[in-house]
């Protein structure tokens, strides 16, 4: 299965920045980002953006209503994507740097407005590891969504070595060192960069609705903020 359509939940830091890169090495992928708030979509939609990141002016410049739109159709774009992107505020912590209870997790994907799963389909989708090692295994792509330290401190080869190939790393916190990955066989793409080499993009990995069972219309990503898996069932 190809994807030619991806839309991101949220218009703030990461999913505008992170969609507009995607929209720029992917020139065939339509990306919708979409927001409820029409004050920050219509921000996008003008001379100036809401926020500033070097070079995200002159992409969005390139790629907007061509490839990249934003929107608040929420239930039009869900319907049509292949994959979905959820850029929301992080979890309010319970406790210690970090922490989000399990139960959370799930009760925040159960009650998105949007989400139109059942709710024991959402909870059988979810895996949580309190390992981000585990929660890489047999993924497709990482998405870092916060700058914290341990992040930068991972073993990003055994990190690799337990992925599917080609392995992809979002870094939207600019934390990582991207030559490194690259060197270690990451495709990385990161805020205010793009991607920083030339090897697959995007449009050629299969990846569905930010699925993680691996078959031909199935993969996975792993989201190491939470150590969270999301499988389609």
């Amino acid at each position: 299965m190809a994807i030619t359509k991806i839309c991101c939940i949220g218009a703030g830091y990461v999913g505008g920045p992170t969609c507009s890169i995607i929209a720029m090495q992917c020139p065939h992928i339509k990306v919708t980002v979409l927001d409820k708030s029409v004050h920050r979509i219509s921000q996008w939609n003008s001379e100036k953006l809401p926020i500033y990141e070097a070079g995200l002016d002159e992409i969005v410049k390139k790629r907007i209503n061509v490839k990249l739109f934003f929107s608040t159709n929420i239930e039009e774009a869900i319907q049509e994507a292949d994959l979905i992107f959820i850029s929301v505020n992080t979890p309010t912590k319970t406790s210690g740097e970090g922490k989000v209870e399990p139960e959370q997790i799930k009760n925040d994907l159960i009650d998105y407005p949007y989400v139109i799963d059942t709710s024991e389909n959402v909870i059988r989708s979810i895996k949580i590891h309190n390992n981000p090692y585990l929660a890489a295994d047999m993924t497709q792509a990482i998405v870092i969504c916060t700058g914290w330290d341990e992040f930068v401190n991972l073993d990003y080869e055994v990190m690799y070595d337990r992925m599917m190939k080609p392995a992809f790393i979002f870094d939207g916190c600019k934390i990582l060192n991207d030559e490194i990955l690259t060197s270690i066989g990451f495709q990385v793409y990161t805020i205010g960069k793009g991607c920083v080499d030339d090897r697959p993009t995007m449009d050629t990995v299969v990846v569905d609705k930010g699925d993680s069972s691996v078959s031909e219309s199935d993969s996975t990503i792993g989201a190491i903020d939470t150590f969270a898996q999301i499988t389609r069932v």
